[in-house]
């Protein structure tokens, strides 16, 4: 198991070098809605995915994929008072043991970790990408993460809930953007991020991908789209921390 700092700077590394980055976030979520018994039921207290067949199989495809330049984040063996690896009962994937294959695994909670304890990692990962132009995928937009994820030039709004549901329009829309008009993908729709990242990766070149879940929701925290976000435990309770992390990076990517 990769780390939170070797997983951010493992990344960082590839896009100093000009190399393709896809970097995919299995949580707990992700996990249990591959459970062999879950067809049908709506798993996730904020994202409330209905795990359709079709669903749980891309996830798993997702998961199982190998490529270069594909990494998978996962919080399986990851010990970490914020992980949320105690809520999946790993023994159920002795059934589906093909899961544990992947020979290199980094931490799903790289971004976030980075945002609260290693700032000066994730400062470096700002400079990169804020750099390019981006498609943005999300349930809400702000123009305050222009400063962060790059020039947002195309947005693609998603469900708050279900998105998944959504799964073939939302790809369509992707692969219909004119490909000179975003050098990045960022993602932060929850199950859907998976469900979609194998077909973004394979059917749109040389484009890096990011899912970075809710960073986002930190990022535009002394913001008006905050009042969108449905806050998770780990926000709410670093709130204070969170906003002034916030304008620690504004001044330094003024």
């Amino acid at each position: 198991m990769i780390g939170n700092e070797q997983t951010l700077n493992h990344i960082i590394e590839k896009l100093d070098k000009k190399l393709r980055v896809c970097f995919s976030r299995y949580g707990d979520g992700d996990f249990i809605a591959m459970y062999p018994d879950v067809v049908n039921t709506v798993i996730g207290h904020h994202n409330k995915s209905l795990i359709t067949p079709d669903v749980k199989q891309k996830l798993i495809d997702s998961f199982l994929f190998e490529a270069e330049g594909y990494y998978i984040g996962t919080v399986e063996n990851l010990h970490h008072p914020r992980s949320t690896s105690n809520n999946v009962n790993f023994d159920i994937f002795e059934k589906l043991h093909q899961l544990q294959k992947r020979p290199k695994k980094y931490s799903a909670i790289a971004f976030q970790e980075c945002f609260f304890d290693n700032q000066s990692i994730l400062l470096d990962f700002f400079k990169i990408v804020n750099k390019q132009k981006t498609l943005y995928v999300n349930h809400y937009n702000s123009t305050v993460l222009h400063k962060f994820l790059g020039n947002i030039t195309h947005y693609i709004e998603v469900p708050k809930y279900n998105a998944c549901g959504s799964y073939p329009y939302i790809l369509k829309q992707i692969l219909d953007v004119d490909l000179n008009e975003y050098d990045q993908i960022f993602l932060s729709c929850g199950h859907l991020s998976r469900v979609i990242v194998k077909d973004l990766f394979t059917q749109i070149p040389k484009k890096n991908i990011f899912d970075i879940g809710s960073l986002s929701d930190m990022l535009v925290a002394n913001d008006a789209a905050f009042k969108r976000v449905d806050k998770r435990m780990h926000i709410t309770d670093n709130i204070s921390k969170i906003q002034n992390t916030i304008k620690y990076f504004d001044k330094l990517l003024a």
